[in-house]
């Protein structure tokens, strides 16, 4: 009986253990696509941005140029 114990403990903390590193690195997974995706996101919204205002200050200055030729 002491040693079927032993089986049953030593199963047990096996299957806590497992189950406790699936989890963190489900956990870890998650926290760094969300945070890959955080990254992306901020970039594209910053280029984007500054993309949008060089176009308009090329917009601006163009039709300086033509308002100034004419």
């Amino acid at each position: 009986t002491v040693k079927q114990l032993h089986t049953a403990y030593r199963n047990t903390l096996f299957s806590c253990t497992v189950f406790c590193r699936v989890a963190w690195l489900w956990y870890g997974s998650a926290v760094f696509s969300t945070r890959l995706l955080a990254a992306i996101t901020q970039f594209t919204i910053l280029n984007t941005n500054k993309l949008l205002w060089s176009w308009a200050y090329g917009f601006i200055d163009t039709n300086a140029y033509i308002y100034f030729l004419f």
